[in-house]
């Protein structure tokens, strides 16, 4: 009957230690997409680098809100027309991303 009490208590503790070390986890991460003249990209992807998981899409002002796995992740950014970047968060939790424009030269 001890034996049982003392299984029990260890799987309750293995199981509150597992929910807190997957709530923690996780970094949220939110921030803004603009162009060179400062106007919010509506739609741009943001997404974890090597993270197997979907991103997300900015939204009508140019705001994201992502849960990364690591406060040290690098966000990998792709809009249309526009060369894909990758920013370093280095501990960060919100980030500003100001792109120029890329020039692509049609083949004939």
């Amino acid at each position: 009957m001890i034996r049982k009490v003392l299984d029990f208590r260890a799987l309750l503790v293995a199981c509150f230690a597992f929910i807190a070390i997957s709530m923690t986890a996780q970094t949220s991460v939110t921030g803004v997409v603009l162009d060179s003249s400062g106007e919010p990209l509506i739609g741009a992807t943001v997404r974890e680098k090597g993270s197997k998981v979907g991103g997300t899409a900015t939204d009508l002002d140019g705001n994201f809100t992502l849960k990364v796995a690591d406060s040290k992740a690098t966000l990998v950014v792709s809009y249309v027309g526009m060369k894909t970047q990758e920013v370093k968060l280095a501990g960060r939790t919100n980030v500003q991303l100001k792109w120029k424009m890329a020039i692509f030269r049609l083949m004939k």
